[in-house]
This record gives C-alpha cells, structure tokens and sequence, in this order.
C-alpha cells in the first residue's frame, strides 16, 4: 500500500446478561424476572472492513462496511421468554475530515445501517419487542440514513466563519414500525473572532430555519421535540 493509505479488519464479540436493563422500561424481556432470570446472556458478533486515506496534504477520507448479528436474543413466546431471536445490522459508513486548504476545513459524513429483525418470537402485540409482528421489520430507535457537512473558512488570521447541515432519516418508534418520527435537515452556522491568543469569541445558530423534528421517541407513547432556533454566544480562555 502507499504511505497516505491504510486497511484495517476488525472482528468482535459481546453479551448482554439479562438484568442489563434493570429499572428501564423494557418490552424485550430485559428485566430480572422470574421468567427471565434463567435465560443466557444475548451475544452479539461483528465484522467491519475499512480503509482510510489522506489526501491533500491534510484531509482524511474514510469508508468501512461492516455487519453485527445479535443471536440468543430474548423474545417472546408462548412460555414467557426465550433466546431463539436474533438481530442483524448491515451498514456502511464514509466520512472526510481534514484541510482542503490552509483556510477551509470541511467535516463531514453518511452512515447506512439496515438494521432488521431477522428471527422473532411467537407471541405478543405489535408494540412487543421481538414479537412476531416485528419479524423482517426495521428495528425502532435506528435511522436507516444520517449524514453531516460542516465546514469553517478563515476569511482573516482573527475570523473564522462556518456552517453546515445535519439529516436523520426517519426512526421507527415501535418493533411492528406502525409509528415514527418523520425525518430532518437541521442547518447551523457560526462565526468566531480572535480576540488575542488567550481569548476568542464565538457566535454558534442552530436550527436556522426553525425546522420542527424530534430528537427521540420512546415507542409510540412519548416523542421529544428538539429545540427550535437558537443562538449562543461563547467567550473562550487559552492559556
């Protein structure tokens, strides 16, 4: 390989003992419980493949796919609970970050994951985690698209402005995807002046248009909003 390049491959494993969750509200069978304190622990395995690379000087490029399976999954069935369910992710990611010139700096990514259940249980409503409604559907709580670009110029030695944008795909709030929150593009901006080399000040905007959208849902019970156009304004101390 050249000098501005690497590859790297990762293997890894976990568990999650039952009880994890404990004191959470939990519609998988987390809680230590008379019918679950028997079962295994959950066991998740991944697999990622990835390169990074620099290039002009000072900006990283950087992509890897990967894939985890979490088997021994607790869901629900007809005796209670049991470890017969599993979960696979399969995604990818790319993300630069780094110098363009001695001025411009630009930070930025896209992250895909097709998060699905692939092996549910046999009994439980459709807001049931690991039920059978659940079965080949989108886990809740995961966008299945988010990406980010944000970037900042030094118009002098003393002024840095930037800006950017953020998008989330919409996020399933319940195992059966009967409910969700719809996605967003938030878009911030900033601008900084040195004051001297021990004090800077910065003015940070976000949510520029004022967008309304949701920074997480708790199934199809509870969503909530995220803040609406704000500004602030930062005096920073270097010494």
């Amino acid at each position: 390989l050249q000098t501005n390049a690497n590859i790297y491959a990762t293997y890894a494993t976990s568990s999650s003992p039952v009880g994890l969750n404990l004191g959470m509200f939990d519609y998988a069978g987390g809680q230590l419980v008379a019918g679950t304190q028997s079962l295994s622990p959950e066991r998740s395995k991944t697999v990622e493949l990835g390169t990074k690379w620099i290039v002009l000087d000072d900006l990283s490029v950087n992509a890897a796919i990967f894939k985890t399976v979490k088997d021994n999954a607790r869901v629900p069935v007809s005796t209670g609970f049991d470890n017969s369910g599993e979960v696979e992710v399969k995604g990818f990611e790319f993300s630069v970050a780094g110098n363009i010139t001695e001025q411009w700096k630009v930070f930025g990514g896209y992250t895909y994951l097709d998060a699905e259940q692939t092996k549910a249980g046999t009994v439980g409503d459709a807001n049931a985690a690991g039920g059978p409604a659940s079965k080949g559907k989108q886990m809740y709580g995961i966008a299945k698209n988010s990406a980010s670009l944000w970037t900042t110029y030094q118009l002098h030695p003393d002024v840095t402005i930037g800006g950017g944008a953020f998008y989330v795909d919409k996020i399933y709030a319940d195992p059966a995807n009967a409910g969700y929150i719809p996605s967003y593009v938030r878009w911030d901006a900033m601008a900084k002046y040195k004051i001297n080399k021990n004090f800077d000040l910065q003015l940070n905007l976000q949510n520029l248009t004022d967008e309304r959208y949701y920074s997480a849902t708790y199934f199809r019970h509870n969503a909530i909003p995220a803040p609406g156009r704000l500004s602030f304004l930062t005096l920073n101390i270097k010494y």
